[in-house]
């Protein structure tokens, strides 16, 4: 068979404000990407695929990063957009589109010769139900359905300390 991968993708960085001395600013990222993804020319045992989207890969991504810094405490709030995803050949079953948002904070710290970094955050904040892999193309046994999701983490939280010598 044949695929053909068409898409786009966009890249934005931006700097919404910065002190005189630059170190206290606030930073924007956002990534997105849009997919065509299709199969040309797939048949399989009798069955025609061609011109369906590519299993297993999202319409569409956003990734979105807003980082403020203040002296020596930086926070970044992270949202990932993911959209609907094909999961089996045929197209007649997609995921469900879905919105993660995270959040993370860090304080530095110098005592003598060693750096301490502090960190802390949450994830999936909002506690989204969503499948964070798909198993595409997924056969059901002993007459069950296909189990084609395997859940992403509910919301949970971490702290990290990192030591510099």
């Amino acid at each position: 068979g044949k695929t053909s991968h068409p898409g786009i993708e966009l890249s934005i960085n931006s700097s919404l404000w910065n002190s005189l001395n630059y170190k206290n600013n606030i930073i924007t990222e956002v990534y997105f990407s849009k997919n065509w993804h299709k199969f040309i020319e797939f048949i399989n045992e009798g069955n025609i695929y061609s011109d369906n989207y590519l299993t297993g890969v999202p319409v569409y991504t956003i990734n979105k990063n807003t980082t403020f810094k203040v002296n020596k405490i930086k926070a970044t709030i992270n949202f990932n957009k993911i959209g609907k995803i094909p999961i089996n050949d045929s197209n007649e079953e997609y995921s469900k589109p879905y919105m993660i948002w995270n959040i993370k904070m860090s304080k530095l710290f110098k005592i003598d010769k060693i750096n301490i970094n502090i960190i802390a955050g949450v994830k999936n904040m909002f506690n989204e139900k969503y499948a964070s892999m798909i198993l595409i193309n997924a056969k059901g046994f002993g007459g069950k359905n296909p189990r084609y999701y395997y859940p992403g983490l509910p919301r949970n939280y971490f702290i990290s300390l990192n030591l510099k010598v």
